[in-house]
């Protein structure tokens, strides 16, 4: 799926909006990693009623849907919102080989509901980090209650930060902290992959995931996210899903968020939090 959205991008449409946009993609490549809505606005010439509102942070945290509902609904996304036409947005994502952008007002809102969720005493490990942009951009918020770890393998080359520690997901989990409250973060796990069996295995109290999610094309469908369609014929007798067997829950938590993929009637990516749910 990720791979024939992206050919349908480089094979029709960004050729066009690179030549006709040279110049707003000249000025949107030298925004900060977390720019803010308001810089987003004044790089993509955006008139007043397209800026979205500050994102309200959501108090509700809502289940993960049923295997039934097809999750392509018609909602307003705000990667169409930010620019005059939602491929500009999405080809300045992919110059940038960026899948989540994580602009500031996003790293608040969910450093905020890390907080509601979590408590007030949290080590935070981003694994597949990238660049290191999620992050380090909640690092930057220097919260005391919050201490921020990073690390990417640098299998894909897209890290050069030295914020950002070379080591794979398993490694990473060998520095857990265990006088804090430990949670986990991933934006955009590659496809086919599923890393949360590591972070149950070691205990985390929870994790977070960014990105498509179900039927999408981040984690492994059933392994990650339950999903019975994506069974395997080993799993094929098992109905519970990996992470309720194991302990946890999942609660999708609303925010405005932005995509590489994101259009107008294509919702996406969302954000989830899972946490190991109270004995008794």
């Amino acid at each position: 799926m990720s791979f024939l959205r992206k050919q349908y991008l480089t094979c029709t449409t960004l050729p066009f909006y690179t030549a006709s946009n040279s110049s707003i993609l000249k000025k949107a490549l030298k925004l900060p990693p977390n720019p803010s809505l308001s810089q987003l606005s004044s790089t993509f010439s955006l008139s007043p009623k397209k800026v979205p509102k500050n994102p309200s942070i959501s108090s509700l945290l809502k289940p993960l849907p049923a295997p039934k509902s097809s999750y392509l609904t018609s909602e307003l996304t705000h990667a169409g919102s930010y620019v005059s036409f939602p491929w500009l947005g999405m080809l300045y994502l992919e110059s940038l080989n960026i899948y989540e952008l994580h602009y500031e007002e996003f790293i608040k809102d969910i450093t905020v509901n890390i907080k509601k969720v979590y408590g007030r005493n949290v080590g935070l490990y981003e694994v597949g980090a990238g660049s290191g942009s999620l992050g380090c951009g909640i690092k930057n918020l220097n919260k005391p209650w919050l201490k921020v770890r990073c690390s990417d393998d640098n299998s894909w080359g897209l890290s050069s930060n030295p914020l950002v520690e070379r080591l794979n997901v398993e490694q990473a989990l060998e520095g857990l902290d265990h006088d804090v409250t430990n949670v986990v973060i991933v934006s955009w796990m590659p496809q086919g992959v599923d890393w949360t069996k590591y972070f149950r295995r070691k205990n985390v109290e929870g994790y977070i995931l960014i990105g498509e999610y179900w039927d999408g094309c981040c984690g492994d469908n059933w392994e990650t996210w339950g999903n019975p369609d994506f069974k395997t014929f080993k799993d094929d007798g098992e109905e519970i899903k990996p992470y309720e067997k194991d302990g946890y829950e999942a609660f999708k938590i609303e925010m405005d968020q932005v995509s590489r993929y994101c259009t107008v009637n294509d919702r996406r990516t969302g954000t989830w939090f899972f946490k190991k749910k109270k004995e008794g």
